[in-house]
């Protein structure tokens, strides 16, 4: 156990002794001092370049209420919006950015709890300002029912918002699914149920709006996944071996469809990973299962890339539970036909430690690279097509969200614990990194940096000095080199 220790910490070490990237500002959500806590649920890239962060910060009266930030791509809050609803545990944690489809507002999903001790969802309309322009709590068929916020979707060609919730009761839960017009101003709730209990949506292209993720029972006390399509019949996914298959997340690939993303019990072979892609027709076009070496694999993200290649951030765990026990963190790259092309493990300093729990998001750059990012310890990395590590560097706060931006940039969203734990609670915190031009590490950009790019100008391929991730060393690498020059 020792040396399993030791080889961990040299290798963050080695990681971080080539740090590419320097903070270009901070967002902390509460304020310092406050000694509130927060809640990151959701954050969304907005179509005008700004974030959109979605959660809950407690309150000294009541629990947690329900939160939505608008950052400006500086990092500067647009606007703040916090509502109440009449007990505990409020949360806003999904949205829709309609502004690309010709309005000029969102819609965020809400989950409140009333007077009398049941959650209700309620849809938000804000304009660009943050201000609420209308609110409508969905529909309850009784008063002592329960309905969870699940997620929304968009249909451009009949202008409506889906909302999905879970309506829970005594010992059943199912999916109740609202469709809401938004014609003259005015929101109209049409509804149908459905028997599956939801985990989530996946958002397809349009005209069609998208997929409501959940699991059904068997007579013989199996779980299948079950794909609710908005437009179409519904598909159950049933593993060879029968047991649990769960559907875990929904990730969009603009102007392709979605994936599904399932965990899937595989008999001797543990939890595996099933992946199913649809088109925005809602058709199936492939599916492919996976499961490694180890015994156990769970699916932490998805991204892809230009050449519309997936990628999937796993976990594989080896001997779960004995003092045996390995875990590991992999990186799967499928062709846009559902092909496994490469399947590596991301080093992460942790190969083999007993009871570690991986989590962590996933982008790709220009240039087809990955950006992971993950906790214990935070860290975030950039590597090679091939695996290997082109820089890493310790990250502040847990990782939630990744965004990957033109010229190499990258915002990181996630929650943060402070050194004390009895100092202040928990909070939101969002860095956004640029690329330092200190190539080499010493700590100022000099001379040495500017040879090895100019050394290096008109390569194709992947190095340290293509700054930006575009997949050569050109005129803006050497540009920011010397923009940083003697810093």
């Amino acid at each position: 156990m020792k040396r399993w220790i030791l080889s961990g910490i040299l290798a963050v070490l080695a990681l971080s002794a080539h740090a590419q990237l320097r903070e270009a500002w901070q967002y902390r959500f509460p304020e310092q001092g406050s000694g509130q806590v927060a809640e990151l649920r959701r954050a969304l890239k907005l179509a005008d370049g700004g974030l959109l962060l979605l959660g809950a910060v407690e309150t000294p009266l009541n629990a947690y209420d329900a939160f939505a930030i608008k950052l400006r791509p500086d990092g500067t809050p647009e606007w703040t919006l916090v509502q109440d609803g009449a007990l505990l545990d409020d949360a806003f944690v999904d949205a829709v950015d309609v502004s690309g489809f010709g309005y000029q507002h969102l819609y965020l999903l809400g989950q409140f709890m009333n007077a009398d001790g049941y959650l209700r969802a309620r849809l938000y309309r804000v304009d660009a300002g943050g201000q609420v322009q209308q609110m409508l709590e969905m529909p309850a068929d009784a008063p002592n029912l329960h309905y969870r916020a699940v997620g929304l979707v968009w249909d451009e060609q009949d202008e409506a918002v889906g909302v999905a919730t879970e309506r829970i009761s005594t010992g059943e839960s199912e999916a109740q699914l609202f469709t809401v017009y938004a014609d003259s101003g005015t929101l109209h709730p049409v509804s149908q149920r459905v028997n599956q209990r939801p985990w989530g949506v996946a958002r397809f292209a349009n005209p069609f709006s998208g997929l409501v993720l959940g699991t059904r029972g068997t007579f013989t006390g199996w779980v299948d996944a079950h794909i609710h399509k908005w437009v179409g019949a519904p598909e159950l996914f049933s593993g060879a071996v029968r047991g649990f298959d769960v559907p875990v997340i929904g990730y969009t690939v603009p102007g392709r469809g979605a994936v599904v993303g399932i965990h899937s019990f595989g008999g001797t072979t543990g939890d595996d990973i099933v992946l199913l892609f649809y088109n925005p027709n809602g058709s199936r076009e492939w599916a492919y299962r996976y499961t490694s070496a180890y015994y156990d694999d769970y699916l932490l993200s998805m991204a892809h890339d230009a050449q519309n290649r997936l990628y999937a951030l796993t976990t594989s765990v080896l001997w779960a539970n004995d003092r045996l026990e390995q875990v590991s963190m992999r990186l799967l790259r499928f062709s846009p036909n559902g092909t496994l092309e490469q399947d590596m493990v991301v080093p992460t300093g942790h190969t083999s430690s007993r009871g570690l729990s991986l989590r962590g998001v996933l982008g790709i750059n220009a240039a087809g690279q990955p950006i992971v990012a993950y906790a214990h310890p935070p860290f975030l990395t950039r590597l090679t097509r091939a695996g290997s590590v082109l820089w890493g560097m310790r990250l502040p706060m847990e990782p939630q969200a990744l965004f990957v931006e033109p010229q190499g940039a990258l915002l990181v969203a996630g929650s943060a614990f402070p050194e004390d734990p009895h100092a202040e609670a928990r909070y939101l915190l969002v860095v956004k990194y640029t690329p330092s031009a200190d190539l080499n590490g010493d700590g100022v950009v000099d001379d040495a940096d500017l040879l090895q790019v100019l050394l290096e100008f008109g390569t194709e391929g992947e190095t340290v000095a293509d700054l930006n991730g575009d997949g050569v060393v050109d005129d803006a690498d050497l540009i920011a080199v010397l923009f940083q020059f003697g810093s």
